[in-house]
């Protein structure tokens, strides 16, 4: 049978399928990373028992050997995860996709009945050119609106975009006109030179209109491929009848807003300000209107009570409930005002941008094995002994089939370490959703805490490239206190009196350590004070001899000189009366560095590292001659790199200028000399601006840590880094450069 095409054969199981191909395909975003797997549906096996096999074929090739699990069975249909790569290697179109059953123990095998799946990687408009800015495409050009202005009179406005490239039988331009979406056909041979997208007058006025009206494109294909949106085109637009009624006033009735910012308005409803409109009497019935569309097209609708006006001269105070404004998060809202009886009873139309996302406005998450631990009503603790998994269920009002829910755990460990854990699920069923976490997770927040919520990106019917782009909801959040039950808990967190915003300053002469008041102090408590630092520790015991003042504790200068440029994290501990057990304290952490000398930026996120990948990650420093940077967080899951400094040299070289040299500190423990002298580590890192240029690698051995010297010898401007995995190493995954901090 042909890789690409179905032939009658007799089958007897249902055929497989693919979550992620339901919107038309598998793309480019599907299967880019060829380490991660694809999930491949296939059952109920009525036949099937624990320990039978299912093999799943792609375009003729047998792809993965599945061993049956009672959990499985249990299941009806269950998915089988398929490397991408595999996928992948069969290349492009539409392929066949099968499985086959195999009874090991009762002999015999059954097939399911093949299907066809479409694989398309060609993105069109060509994959983003400048990563750091996700929302543009730059391959894109912006759009010619015409006519621009538009007039008062206007009766149609035409938007023109040039052929992009990559184009496809199917492709759809979608242009968003200040966030209201209207579709060109689908494109067809021979492609035109340029796509359009003609609106009528009625479709303006009820997208937007104004002075700066927003207008992109983009274009998504038949496997839901997104090519992200064109640069803007700010249009002017006043189409509207003149004689209408002067505009309302929204938020304030003096200033009048100009945009909602979400964050500001919080839980209180939109104020509505009607003026002394012209022909006003005593007895006007006046009701206030808001049309909004959220980022995603939907629209959202509100209309007023009437209010009666009193007499002339006076303006009317209207509310319109927060709800309203929460659900066009991300999107615009135009507000007007109607007058009964009127044979123009309309007036202006005042158009308000809604920034920011609801933050809170979902259920917080529940997890079963949480407690209220005060007996205050309120959920708070979790015990990890009870929590083998944590069971978390997630539940909002408008759920939808296969909207997207991330849960994350965010907080920090006992010793002030941040910890964050997130977890990807769709909704496959609209009913409450559970979510397993390990305890293996939850004891990296042992004696910590974590802020547990959720975030939602909703489904759109118009396909996951529209989905990308829609305003994430949040959860409400759900503290908790991770402890072990029956362990007394930490007391309160000490101060230290010299600490500014997380920092110590270097010159200081010494470092003042308190104990707060905490529960239960006592004369003839004994306080153990403990400075842990970079290079030097520290501890003293104090006796408690006033229970309104606990003793305090002061490193002095020796420690800090010792300690600057490092981190310290201090705690104490309490032996009640002086007698065993001592109880510890919540831990601080503080830096010994001058604060305002360093700037954070974000590095790009990348994903994961593996061997035989490459992977680059852009220095984002001024644009200015000789800036440095340094990588002071690198979150990672492999010790070979997370905590590593990676300093780096931004400037432009000429001939004749010196080799730039960059130092890559690792401990000396990771690193071992080979028989030729060169240093043997888990990654190379190259300097890397797309020209030639000689990289030179010296070690410093056996100092810790050690030194890697890396230089460049190239005449242009270095604005890249690269960690190349080696391609023999052990190690499985290097890295998950999610989040990178640098300073500049």
């Amino acid at each position: 049978m042909s890789s690409n095409t179905i032939s009658a054969t007799q089958t007897t199981l249902p055929p497989a399928s693919i979550g992620t191909a339901r919107d038309g395909g598998l793309g480019y975003y599907d299967l880019f990373d060829r380490t991660e797997s694809t999930y491949i549906e296939v059952g109920p096996l009525v036949s099937a028992k624990p320990n039978d096999t299912v093999t799943v074929f792609w375009a003729g090739s047998a792809v993965k050997l599945h061993s049956i699990t009672l959990e499985d069975l249990n299941q009806g249909a269950f998915p089988i995860a398929v490397l991408n790569g595999r996928i992948a290697d069969a290349g492009d179109g539409d392929k066949v996709l099968s499985y086959t059953a195999t009874y090991t123990q009762g002999g015999g095998e059954e097939d399911s009945d093949p299907v066809l799946i479409k694989v398309k990687r060609t993105v069109p408009g060509g994959l983003d050119p400048h990563p750091g800015t996700p929302d543009i495409n730059e391959n894109l050009s912006a759009a010619a609106v015409t006519p621009n202005p538009v007039p008062v009179d206007a009766t149609q406005v035409t938007i023109i975009a040039p052929l992009w490239i990559n184009p496809a039988l199917g492709d759809v331009m979608v242009v968003a006109w200040n966030g209201a979406n209207f579709f060109a056909p689908s494109l067809t041979q021979p492609f035109p030179e340029a796509v359009s997208v003609t609106l009528t007058a009625a479709e303006i006025l009820d997208a937007g209109v104004g002075p700066a009206v927003p207008v992109t494109w983009g274009v998504h294909d038949v496997v839901a491929n997104w090519s992200g949106w064109a640069p803007e085109t700010v249009v002017d637009v006043r189409l509207e009848d003149p004689g209408l009624f002067l505009a309302p006033h929204v938020g304030d009735k003096d200033v009048p807003w100009t945009q909602i910012d979400l964050a500001a308005l919080g839980s209180a409803d939109l104020v509505v300000f009607t003026p002394d409109y012209e022909g006003a009497v005593a007895g006007d019935q006046v009701i206030v209107h808001t049309h909004g569309i959220a980022f995603d097209g939907q629209t959202h609708t509100y209309d007023s009570p009437a209010q009666t006006m009193p007499e002339p001269g006076y303006g009317l105070t209207f509310t319109v409930p927060n709800a309203t404004a929460v659900a066009l998060a991300g999107g615009t809202l135009r507000v007007w005002y109607t007058v009964e009886g009127r044979p123009v009873p309309e007036s202006h139309s005042v158009w308000l941008p809604v920034l920011g996302q609801a933050v809170g406005d979902l259920p917080a998450p529940v997890i079963a094995e949480a407690v209220d631990s005060d007996g205050d009503g309120t959920v708070d603790q979790l015990d990890p002994d009870a929590a083998n998994p944590a069971h978390v269920t997630i539940d909002y009002p408008g759920m939808l089939a296969f909207d997207t829910v991330t849960l994350i755990w965010d907080g920090r460990a006992a010793n002030g370490t941040p910890v964050h854990y997130e977890i990807d699920r769709q909704i496959s069923s609209v009913a409450p959703l559970t979510v397993l976490v390990t305890q293996a997770e939850i004891l990296k927040f042992l004696d910590g805490h974590a802020d547990v919520y959720y975030r939602v990106v909703p489904f759109s019917a118009r396909g996951k490239a529209f989905a990308r782009a829609l305003a994430a909801r949040e959860s409400v959040r759900l503290p908790l206190r991770i402890r072990h039950v029956g362990v007394e808990q930490p007391l309160p967190v000490p101060t230290v009196d010299e600490v500014v915003n997380g920092f110590l300053d270097p010159a200081a002469e010494q470092a003042t350590l308190r104990a707060p008041l905490y529960p239960g102090i006592a004369k003839g408590d004994e306080i153990t004070y403990s400075w842990v630092g970079s290079v030097s520790t520290r501890t003293q015991i104090y006796k408690v001899a006033d229970a309104t003042k606990p003793p305090p504790d002061y490193a002095d200068r020796a420690f800090i000189t010792q300690n600057t440029g490092g981190n310290v994290v201090v705690s104490y501990s309490v032996k009640r009366l002086g007698v065993d057990p001592a109880v510890p304290s919540e831990t601080a952490a503080f830096r010994i560095d001058m604060a305002e000398a360093t700037e954070t930026f974000e590095a790009t996120a990348l994903g994961d590292i593996y061997p035989r990948l490459e992977t680059e990650t852009m220095v984002i420093t001024a644009n200015a001659l000789n800036d440095t940077s340094t990588i002071t967080q690198w979150n990672g899951s492999s010790p070979y790199i997370s905590g590593h400094c990676v300093h780096v040299n931004t400037a432009y070289l000429h001939p004749g200028d010196a080799p730039l040299t960059m130092a890559l500190k690792i401990p000396s423990k990771e690193v071992s000399m080979g028989a030729s002298g060169h240093p043997n580590l888990p990654c190379k890192l190259q300097a890397f601006s797309g020209l030639g240029g000689t990289l030179v690698d010296e070690v410093d051995l056996p100092t810790a840590p050690a030194r890697l010297t890396l230089r460049w010898n190239g005449k242009d401007r270095i604005d890249l880094i690269r960690l190349v995995p080696i391609v023999n190493s052990p190690v499985g995954v290097f890295a998950s450069l999610d989040n990178i901090k640098m300073k500049a």
